[in-house]
């Protein structure tokens, strides 16, 4: 009698695997049938194709993905209703002492359940694999569905049949999670690149809806924040749209690459939260993007790559979009270093030298501003020197003081619209200790060489045109006139809003020297 109960079990154990077997092939011709509408094959057919190997490739590849995931859907349960039917059988036979006679290589025999246990999760996997480039398309919402109804699946086989671990299914899961970063980071890069080369570099709205997102990422709930889908627009036009982005109190001024980096960002920190398994490999994608916008704003802007010119505007806009990324910096690393395991949180040393490069960056950015200023008093002010003598008291004010007072004004009401206080201070403290320094020099360059022309031209009949010669004042009058436009120098530009004065110590001693 025991005898013929084990034959019974074992016949139940294939049986049991031909209805696993017949339901995925089934199902799958059902569902491809649904999909090709009246250009499927007929009712009669449908055996014949859902036996083929090639009929069920074909009409899973054919599936949208949400055709896709209700097939699924559709297969787990009538797989795990089997599965259970087979558990209560398991649980009979079990209680008699009855096992199938199955074994592998002589080892422990394996039950019926485990085995159709077995059988349904490669088939699963199979049906995944086929997927495979599909799924690594998919956005985030979609391959989180996948991954979520396809891990409950699994959880509820194993404790159907204990001691199963579909590792093959975890493992393609996985690797599909693995396919899509891959894909996405692909994509992330390219349109990254397209979007700052064609950048404007003018100013955009922050939307209500993008400053929630930013507060939930500097409030640790990064995760919560549902991705704003990406475009290659100019920023954001809703009824909640503000002017400046928002962080901690902080406000910045930023370009619409900037808001897409950021957006970016969010979205691999959605993928590390719930591909946990994958946050050391979202950590590399983070540092890569954060690389890329540094290193290509620094060859767009101050390398000029794509514009024909740069400006205040542009230098001031690159340097509030670097601030705004570089205060996330600290909230993106604890966000990532919420899903690593403690022996990988080295890996965010990367992110600190990446802070480090931001903040070099925005120094050249400073320095740029200086340059600008050189730029136009080296070269446009500095030939006006020659043209103008302050012992001429009848004469006008000085052109070269009176340019840089308009040029440093210009810059400034440039500035002020775009930098906060602190950073303006900043800027107009290095301009100012360079005009404090340059401006005397200048002076000097110029008296020395016609002082030396003089010298050199005394005795000699020089022909043609002679240059313009340009000598320290003299007279009384001149050494006050002189006195009081430098006076007016420094008066004017340290009284320009925002700045907290200026002294031009270098310049005031030297004019007291000629005075």
């Amino acid at each position: 009698e025991t005898g013929n109960l084990k034959a019974v079990a074992e016949l139940y154990s294939l049986h049991l695997q031909e209805t696993i077997k017949l339901t995925v092939k089934t199902t799958v011709a059902e569902c491809a049938v649904d999909v090709n509408g009246s250009g499927g094959p007929s009712s009669e057919a449908r055996p014949a194709a859902a036996t083929t190997k090639s009929s069920i490739t074909s009409g899973v590849t054919a599936m949208s993905f949400p055709q896709f995931l209700s097939c699924l859907e559709m297969l787990f349960e009538q797989i795990l209703g089997c599965l259970s039917l087979s558990s209560n059988v398991y649980a009979f036979l079990s209680t008699n002492g009855i096992e199938g006679s199955e074994s592998r290589g002589g080892k422990t025999p394996v039950n019926a359940l485990t085995s159709a246990s077995e059988l349904a999760h490669r088939s699963i996997s199979e049906l995944l694999r086929i997927r495979k480039d599909a799924h690594s398309l998919l956005n985030l919402a979609e391959i989180k569905q996948l991954w979520d109804a396809c891990l409950a699946f699994t959880l509820e086989l194993e404790t159907h049949a204990q001691g199963v671990r579909a590792w093959g299914l975890r493992s393609t899961l996985l690797a599909q999670a693995k396919g899509f970063v891959e894909r996405n980071h692909e994509n992330h890069m390219s349109n990254l690149v397209a979007t700052l080369d064609s950048e404007k570099w003018a100013q955009c709205n922050v939307s209500g809806s993008r400053q929630g997102y930013l507060d939930n990422l500097c409030s640790g709930k990064a995760v919560l924040s549902k991705t704003v889908a990406q475009g290659s627009g100019g920023g954001d036009e809703d009824e909640g749209t503000i002017n400046e982005a928002n962080i901690e109190g902080v406000k910045f001024k930023v370009v619409w690459s900037c808001l897409l980096l950021v957006e970016m960002l969010m979205s691999n920190l959605a993928a590390a939260a719930h591909f946990q398994s994958l946050a050391s490999d979202v950590v590399g994608k983070v540092s890569e993007l954060l690389r890329l916008f540094n290193s290509r704003t620094t060859q767009l802007v101050l390398g000029a790559a794509k514009l024909k010119s740069i400006n205040a505007k542009h230098l001031a806009l690159v340097s509030q979009c670097l601030g705004l990324v570089s205060s996330l910096l600290p909230h993106i690393r604890a966000a990532l270093m919420a899903q690593l395991p403690r022996k990988q949180h080295a890996l965010l040393g990367d992110l600190d030298k990446i802070k480090q490069d931001f903040n070099e960056h925005a120094e050249k950015i400073l320095a740029k501003f200086v340059n600008i200023v050189a730029t136009i008093v080296e070269t446009s002010l500095a030939p006006t020197i020659m043209t103008f003598s302050f012992d001429d008291v009848k004469k006008g004010s000085s052109p070269f003081l009176e340019g840089i007072i308009k040029n440093v004004s210009k810059l400034h009401a440039v500035l002020m619209g775009l930098l906060p206080q602190e950073q303006l201070q900043d800027v107009f403290s290095r301009v100012f200790n360079y005009l404090d320094t340059k401006i005397p020099e200048l002076f000097k360059v110029a008296n020395d060489w016609s002082v030396d022309y003089k010298a050199k031209a005394k005795g000699k009949m020089m022909k043609g045109n002679q240059p313009a010669l340009f000598f320290y004042p003299k007279t009384k009058e001149g050494k006050e006139k002189i006195a009081n436009e430098v006076a007016q120098v420094v008066k004017e530009l340290g009284e320009l809003e925002m700045l907290g004065g200026t002294s031009f110590p270098s310049l005031r001693e030297k004019i007291k020297e000629l005075v």
